[in-house]
């Protein structure tokens, strides 16, 4: 048998091959003895500390807190050996030998043993017992008689060559599966720095993949916790164009997990402050900028958008700055698209949009606050019907449209009256839009009006569609007048009113309309009796 000798080995490869062994200890307990995949692992291990062994048997003292090669600390300044070094320190284990000989077998059993509680190794009779009870030959724990080493290998020697047992993996000491490494339940002082740390080791060793792939699996809470926390640190170095897909692919991951009602309330907050953490500034301006990126793809656009939405108001004021100061058009759109997907939670910051100085900022925070739809914002909405800037009145009047409700058509109304011609049309077509029945009045008005030298038919023809959709049985008589009005001049112009009439009726469908469409079907104008049969066609059969 060689004789130790340990001072020719280099100092900065020991620990790696500790590291190697946290790994390890770590790992064998997801697989059964003989699993191919815990054979591969320590055949991994073994490979990095054959080197070591070249020269002789390795010698390891172990303190508290290090490791010691012929009096000389190793990787002092890795906080993964010195946990092992006291993971092992509280097993009393003060002295670690392997030999030239150690094999994937000796390694496997070492780990299985050493990863019992202390108490239960102890009540087995130490952590040599344990694997003198294994047969291993090529690893000893506190052992120091060369001649008592011998003795054991050969013993064991002669009771495999017996027995037949000398090839394959170590069977699982009992208790091995209730370790406490798995949980950290029940672990006591150093255990539990030893158990964080080997999570950190092995979540180190993931590919961002990977990492993302075993997140929304992962059933144990201490490594749900250190995956989420790597996944935060992870994110930082993608921030490029390149990287972008797989930022997005992290907060698709988060989404996953937020979206399974079945997880817990911890889990649930863990996440969400995860998520917070991820959007600050760098994060959110660099999903600005791509979602700006004249080059960027539709389906990462999309899923920026579905981002920006996940993390709420954080993104909203970064949103309205760039939208201020954005030139290209395209670019634009994007960011009222995305504001829109904001919802509610982007209406203060609109609001304050609406006092800036410059037009076109006001006009699309106005156009913005329309498509979000929150109708509490109908007061703001209705003081820029008064702006001195006929661009954003129009689009406040459009966006009036689109929330709709009593308090939106009756801010509307006054402009029907005194207004600019230009104006009068949007307006009739909002009201039209919102469909209620406080306008009809106003709007009958407008018909009712003459128009001798047909100057108004545009205007009365959009009014007339707008009391169609609103379909108010208040503006049935106003309609049928003028369905049944001939005319003497402007005939063709008169005609187009009566036809719009006609069609207007249609979609009213009260008892007089009816009448009043089926005494159209004999009118002497073709478009008149072809308007009136078109809506009769399309009423709902009794």
């Amino acid at each position: 048998m060689t004789h130790p000798s340990t001072t020719s080995l280099p100092l900065q490869t020991l620990p790696a091959a500790l590291i190697k062994l946290v790994k390890l200890i770590k790992t064998v307990r997801y697989y059964p003895p003989g699993h191919p995949a815990l054979q591969e692992i320590g055949q991994t291990t073994l490979q990095v500390f054959l080197p070591l062994l070249q020269a002789g048997n390795l010698i390891l003292q172990i303190r508290k807190d290090a490791f010691l090669l012929d009096e000389t600390p190793v990787g002092q300044d890795l906080p993964a050996v010195k946990s092992l070094a006291h993971f092992l320190f509280a097993r009393r284990v003060q002295r670690l030998l392997f030999m030239q000989d150690l094999s994937v077998r000796d390694l496997n059993a070492f780990a299985r043993c050493v990863a019992l509680q202390p108490a239960a190794i102890q009540q087995q009779g130490g952590l040599q017992e344990l694997l003198l009870t294994e047969q291993v030959t090529g690893l000893w724990v506190n052992e120091i008689d060369l001649r008592r080493i011998q003795a054991e290998r050969d013993r064991i020697a002669d009771q495999q060559n017996v027995t037949g047992n000398g090839a394959g993996d170590a069977p699982q000491p009992d208790g091995a599966t209730d370790s406490g490494i798995e949980s950290g339940s029940g672990i006591e002082g150093p255990d539990q720095d030893w158990n964080s740390s080997l999570e950190e080791i092995l979540a180190d060793q993931l590919s961002f993949e990977q990492l993302l792939s075993q997140l929304p699996n992962e059933r144990s809470e201490q490594r749900f916790r250190i995956l989420l926390r790597k996944l935060a640190l992870r994110v930082r170095p993608f921030l490029t164009e390149e990287g972008l897909p797989k930022v997005l692919a992290a907060f698709r991951t988060l989404a996953t997990i937020l979206g399974n009602r079945d997880i817990s309330v911890g889990r649930r907050n863990e996440v969400v402050q995860t998520l917070a953490q991820l959007s600050d500034g760098p994060l959110l301006l660099f999903l600005v900028d791509s979602l700006c990126r004249r080059d960027c793809p539709r389906a990462l656009r999309e899923e920026i958008i579905g981002v920006l939405a996940s993390v709420q108001e954080r993104a909203v004021p970064l949103l309205c700055q760039r939208l201020a100061t954005e030139e290209n058009a395209q670019a634009r759109k994007l960011l009222a698209t995305a504001l829109v997907q904001q919802g509610p939670k982007a209406v203060p910051e609109l609001l304050g949009a609406l006092r800036d100085h410059r037009w076109y900022v006001v006009r699309n925070a106005v156009s913005i606050l329309g498509q979000i739809g929150d109708a509490r914002v109908v007061p703001q909405l209705r003081l820029c019907l008064n702006h001195a800037d006929d661009r954003i009145v129009r689009e406040a009047i459009r966006a009036l449209g689109q929330l709709g409700g009593s308090q939106a058509a009756r801010s509307l109304l006054p402009l029907l009256e005194g207004s600019s011609p230009e104006l009068i049309g949007p307006v009739t077509l909002a009201l039209g839009a919102i469909r209620h029945p406080v306008a009809v009045p106003a709007l009958t008005a407008i018909v009712k009006q003459p128009d001798w030298l047909g100057k108004r038919v545009a205007l009365k023809a959009g009014v007339i569609k707008a009391l169609g959709r609103i379909a108010g049985e208040e503006a049935v008589p106003c309609l049928i007048r003028q369905l049944r009005s001939k005319g003497l001049w402007r005939r063709k112009k008169q005609e187009t009113l009566r036809v719009l009439a006609a069609q207007a009726l249609g979609e009213i469908r009260c008892d007089a309309s009816r009448a009043a469409l089926k005494a159209a079907i004999h009118d002497r104008v073709p478009r008149i009796s072809h308007a009136a049969r078109q809506a009769l066609a399309h009423w709902p059969e009794e």
